[in-house]
């Protein structure tokens, strides 16, 4: 019996092995694969969602009066009604052949038209049953169709008020981690500083100035704001404050010069 119970361990060792996994077939999927383990990444997944068509599972219906519309297949996730959508026919073909179902029917729709469809009714589960998905709750699909801009970019302290710039005792590492990965991949930023503020009142936030090259243009720069929202949005826990502040339009000169707000590349 224990020879068998060893075959048996070997081939279930050997199964796992050769198990098919899904290969993208387009650029929303390798940055969508990306983005599942790199919040930095994320950014650019939002960015390319609008330019795609995304497919789900449903079929057109004809009302009396001859008229036609979109009917969905529904479930339910965490007690929402929600939808499936694939970012491609291989995408979905690979869902239904996992889950051994029959042949389905499906639609395409641009993914601002879909999220426009579904504001405030329902959820949307993205990529089930892959490795990489991505379940939008119904606040988020309305919120997705916001755009991502900060409301102020720059830290700004009333004539007068006195603050405090230091290093905070527990770090977002998480977060640290993925605004490294971003520079990393940007020629627009040369330095990203962070600390943590202290105003006379209290009140405690992160915050992040960032150092651009001399050559980057407006809207460059604005991206980058938008896009490192949306990493702290994706990386910070909750209730937590970050403000985003440009060097050359800032007065924290002293404080990264004190060395209170260090270079990200320190806790990497």
């Amino acid at each position: 019996m224990g020879t068998l119970r060893r075959v048996l361990n070997f081939l279930k060792k050997i199964h796992k092995i050769t198990k098919p996994v899904y290969q993208p077939v387009n650029r929303l999927e390798e940055v969508f694969i990306k983005a599942c383990e790199d919040p930095a990444k994320r950014p650019e997944f939002f960015r390319l969602l609008f330019h795609f068509e995304l497919l789900c599972l449903g079929d057109i219906k004809t009302r009396e009066d001859g008229s036609q519309n979109a009917k969905l297949e529904a479930s339910t996730f965490e007690g929402e009604e929600v939808i499936y959508a694939f970012t491609s026919k291989a995408a979905l073909e690979w869902y239904i052949t996992q889950n051994k179902l029959p042949a389905q029917n499906f639609l395409g729709f641009s993914a601002l038209t879909l999220f426009d469809m579904m504001r405030g009714k329902s959820g949307l589960f993205l990529n089930s049953g892959h490795a990489c998905s991505k379940y939008f709750s119904i606040k988020e699909t309305v919120e997705i169709l916001k755009e991502f801009k900060l409301d102020d970019h720059e830290v700004t302290m009333k004539a007068g008020e006195t603050y405090r710039i230091g290093q905070p005792s527990d770090p977002p590492l998480p977060f640290i981690k993925s605004l490294g990965s971003y520079q990393k991949n940007s020629s627009n930023l040369k330095e990203i500083y962070f600390g943590l503020l202290a105003t006379q009142k209290g009140e405690l936030r992160f915050i992040c100035v960032l150092e651009f090259v001399e050559e980057v243009s407006r809207k460059d720069e604005e991206r980058i704001f938008e896009d490192l929202f949306i990493i702290s949005r994706e990386t910070l826990g909750p209730n937590k404050v970050i403000d985003f502040s440009k060097l050359d339009e800032s007065s924290f000169r002293n404080a990264i010069a004190e060395k209170n707000l260090i270079s990200i590349r320190s806790y990497l």
